[in-house]
């Protein structure tokens, strides 16, 4: 968040002002929601190196030249032992043939067959080892979470150096699954942009809350719908859990966009979501707006702040960003902290 990264030193603690590092990536002006978060500033300290943040969405374009270099890889899944899951194959990144075994090598349930060469992560729309995107919505999201930063293409994410495990998710059951295995991974971030009026169900609160007892924040968006979340609530943002941030999306003026949801009791905070570009399905760039993008930079947040804190808890990071928030009065009244990031 603005202030955030004061605390990215130690909590509570004053420091001298950090210089700005500015990467090399080309598309980099046209990324306003960088600078509004002063990302630039928190860079020069970390950008996200050692964090896996679990992306629940409609998958990755996992070929993209922006965001392959940060595709987290299941090295318990290195079979042939040469320290990586993907290779550069006739011009194409594919999965290690050497890795491709037939066998869930990193069994957690006692049956070998269950997750077999889950390589990169996991489609559980589909149930194979291939979360490649279909749609689009995920690329997106994944780029603005930890797009590769400084290699003079693009742009670059929030924490550019963060690797991003993807989980391809299209309906409750495939979420709460893809909770399950984020957590048997290790992972403590989990970014959620989906959701609607109706989406609840307690097997779903259930699976969160499972995840926070293993040490996971739950990153979610507020939802599309331009209408007060506390009247009508917007699921997973609004279940009752103390794990779960909720995202709006604000503009460049420091005001809610049309579409965003609100509610200064059931939303957190709001973070950049118009017009913000990022990777697109297929190996470009693309511009979307909406809770889907601001989350991400939410969690873009949070993983730099666990990249240098990583003895903080999940509750503990959430804290630090809902009282880091700038405080401008276009937001007043539309979260519980009133805030942007």
């Amino acid at each position: 968040m603005r202030i955030v990264f004061s605390f990215l030193f130690g909590l509570a603690v004053c420091v001298p002002a950090v210089s700005a590092q500015i990467p090399d990536d080309a598309r980099l002006a046209e990324q306003w929601g960088l600078s509004m978060i002063h990302a630039p500033e928190a860079w020069a300290t970390t950008t996200g190196e050692g964090v896996v943040v679990g992306v629940l969405d409609t998958g990755i374009d996992w070929r993209h030249e922006d965001l392959v270099p940060n595709v987290w890889q299941n090295l318990a899944e290195d079979a042939d032992h040469d320290g990586h899951t993907l290779e550069f194959i006739d011009g194409q990144w594919q999965f290690d043939p050497g890795d491709l075994n037939g066998i869930d090598d990193d069994d957690f349930d006692g049956d070998p067959a269950t997750f077999v060469d889950d390589l990169i992560g996991w489609d559980f729309a589909d149930n194979d080892n291939d979360p490649m995107d279909q749609k689009g919505h995920g690329t997106h999201v994944s780029g603005i979470i930890a797009a590769a930063g400084n290699n003079g293409l693009g742009g670059a994410g929030v924490a550019y150096s963060a690797r991003i495990m993807m989980l391809r998710t299209n309906t409750l059951l495939s979420v709460t699954a893809a909770l399950v295995y984020a957590r048997q991974h290790g992972v403590r971030l989990t970014n959620n942009s989906y959701g609607g009026l109706s989406f609840s169900g307690n097997t779903m609160r259930k699976a969160i809350a499972a995840a926070a007892r293993g040490g996971m924040l739950f990153v979610a968006g507020a939802g599309n719908n331009g209408q007060s979340s506390d009247e009508r609530p917007f699921f997973p943002a609004d279940f009752d859990l103390p794990s779960i941030l909720s995202v709006t999306a604000s503009g460049t003026a420091d005001s809610l966009i049309s579409l965003s949801n609100f509610g200064p009791v059931s939303v957190d905070l709001a973070a950049p979501g118009e017009d913000i570009l990022s990777t697109a399905l297929g190996g470009g760039y693309a511009t979307s707006s909406g809770t889907s993008m601001s989350t991400a930079f939410a969690t873009g947040v949070a993983a730099l702040v666990w990249s240098v804190r990583p003895d903080l808890t999940a509750l503990e990071v959430k804290d630090i960003l809902l009282t880091t928030v700038d405080l401008p009065t276009g937001l007043a009244g539309t979260s519980t902290t009133g805030g942007v990031a």
